[in-house]
């Protein structure tokens, strides 16, 4: 099994109240802090409306070869494994977190997900599904459970939406392995808008295309040479935010930056299971919606 470390936790006074609310069955990170700051809906143009004559079904006539490589680059992965550093922060705070995870999966329906998360940022630290079932586990909770595995990769990203609190490590990777990568890693069930090119940069020593969604977005830096790699991702607050609230609630959640460390599609054949922690308790669901 692939290994995770912490890299670096700045505690306080709201880290500790956040583990007060993750014993009482809360996302900590997402139910602690939520704040509440404007929400911008779509990006516009000079006069304040889309630009239709660039945009073609959500996407930039420039965008469009970028995510058609991307795309066709991920579905036809049947294995991947990654390791990522996450950078937290909150939108009102200078405070930042910082934790690992590591990732693999191989089609149809083996996936592990390690996240070391002691602090409760994530509604599990540990998702591995055998093709059969699907094992998840909450560090800071000391809990886990048990379910049937979904029928695909697909039907596996749906279950994870109707979930209130959104799992970070799990759904950035996951997102990768469904029908349609490069949108659903932008989250536009959640945020309707139009992707666009926002520029090249370079990720430790690599060029990248820098592509977002709205202004103020949630982007992504892919590879523009070799094999087109996510590099980083940035979510949007608005896409962090827990996904059942009460009508004309204006929060946000969590400002997340992960940084792919390493990418291989060898796959070296280890095997797909877990191991029940001890003292950690079994219930029916460790999520705040019913999609167990």
């Amino acid at each position: 099994m692939h290994t995770v470390q912490l890299n670096q936790v700045n505690r306080s006074g709201g880290d500790r109240r956040r583990g007060r609310l993750a014993s009482a069955g809360v996302s900590t990170a997402l139910a602690g802090l939520l704040v509440a700051v404007p929400v911008h809906s779509q990006e516009t143009g000079p006069a304040g409306v889309p630009e239709p004559s660039a945009v073609s079904s959500g996407v930039s006539t420039e965008a469009r070869p970028i995510l058609e490589r991307f795309n066709d680059y991920y579905r036809a992965q049947p294995y991947l494994a990654c390791t990522a550093e996450v950078a937290l922060s909150y939108p009102i705070s200078e405070e930042t977190m910082s934790l690992g995870f590591s990732a693999r999966a191989l089609r149809p329906g083996q996936l592990e997900v390690l996240a070391f998360d002691n602090i409760g940022a994530f509604p599990t630290s540990q998702l591995v599904s055998d093709g059969t079932e699907l094992f998840e586990f909450s560090m800071m909770r000391e809990a886990y459970m048990v379910s049937g595995m979904s029928p695909d990769f697909d039907a596996l990203w749906d279950r994870c939406l109707d979930r209130s609190s959104p799992n970070l490590p799990v759904e950035v990777f996951l997102a990768l392995f469904t029908s349609e990568p490069l949108q659903n890693l932008l989250k536009l069930e959640v945020e309707p808008g139009i992707i666009r090119r926002a520029g090249s940069e370079v990720v430790r020593g690599v060029p990248c295309d820098v592509l977002v969604v709205n202004e103020g977005g949630s982007r992504a830096w892919i590879a523009s040479e070799g094999p087109p790699r996510l590099m980083r991702y940035r979510n949007s607050p608005r896409v962090s935010r827990p996904r059942y609230l009460p009508p004309g609630a204006n929060v946000m959640g969590l400002d997340a930056v992960v940084d792919f460390m390493s990418w291989t599609n060898a796959d070296p054949g280890e095997p797909w299971g877990w191991q029940v922690p001890q003292r950690a308790t079994r219930r029916a669901t460790l999520h705040e919606s019913a999609a167990g």
